[in-house]
């Protein structure tokens, strides 16, 4: 049985197109996982300055909770565990 999708040439051509341009890319967690093949997600996380090590998680630019776009879920979460 063959499974389509994972990373191919061409998305990372295009990934590197987009960064030349300093627009913002987004990509799914599991893209660095199967069904791409392991010589795409090698070149994708080079071309992205990061290692891949199986963990996902989320990146936020700012912890500032007055900020409009700080996710509400966050301080509830805190406020939970103390």
């Amino acid at each position: 049985m063959k499974i389509y999708g994972g990373l191919n040439n061409n998305d990372n051509l295009l990934i590197k197109e987009m960064k030349d341009r300093n627009k913002l890319v987004l990509i799914e967690y599991n893209t660095f996982e199967y069904p791409t093949a392991e010589y795409e997600s090698y070149r994708i996380q080079e071309r992205l300055g990061i290692k891949y090590s199986g963990w996902t998680g989320k990146y936020f630019s700012s912890l500032d909770t007055t900020r409009a776009d700080f996710p509400i879920w966050m301080t509830a979460m805190l406020q939970a565990t103390v």
